[in-house]
């Protein structure tokens, strides 16, 4: 594990799955800098809790091997498709994406690297970040055709422009 105990800091394959699974059922956006830290803490909860379940559930698989999931108390043809505790996760990464997003102290520097001997992306995967940070106080939001976009570096911003343009 790394300095600063982030499970996925070390570890691309745990990363990517996280951040597959925090896209696919937690509606996952990230900032992109230092205070993803916070929202993949959420995920990694999420995305550990998936193998356990509160008293009273239960989980099968259909033949495709997809899993569902029923309490106790239903009638025995209800089901659902989706893991019990996934809706409390979403509304807690959702509070506190918000809440980042929403804190001036944070936002003024959020964009600002920790002081270390090799800087680490918004994941904490150590690598090399060459950008040219956007002073602000809020990060951009960029709408193109596809997606929903939030851009913290100069660089970013031109690299959202030109995908936007290659779509054209």
């Amino acid at each position: 594990m790394s300095v600063h105990g982030y499970p996925w800091e070390e570890n691309r394959e745990l990363y990517q799955q996280l951040i597959y699974h925090g896209r696919q059922f937690l509606n996952l956006e990230l900032f992109q800098d230092i205070r993803d830290r916070e929202l993949m803490m959420i995920v990694y909860d999420s995305f550990e809790e998936q193998n356990h379940l509160a008293p009273g559930w239960d989980r099968d698989f259909s033949p495709e091997g997809v899993p569902y999931y029923w309490h106790e108390s239903w009638p025995e043809d209800k089901t659902v498709w989706e893991h019990p505790s996934n809706p409390n996760f979403r509304r807690a990464l959702d509070m506190k994406f918000h809440e980042l997003l929403q804190d001036p102290k944070l936002n003024s520097n959020a964009h600002k690297k920790e002081d270390h001997d090799e800087e680490e992306d918004a994941s904490g995967i150590s690598g090399s970040d060459e950008d040219e940070l956007i002073p602000q106080t809020k990060p951009i939001l960029v709408k193109s055709q596809s997606q929903r976009v939030i851009v913290t570096s100069k660089k970013q911003l031109s690299e959202n422009d030109e995908k936007d343009n290659a779509d054209d």
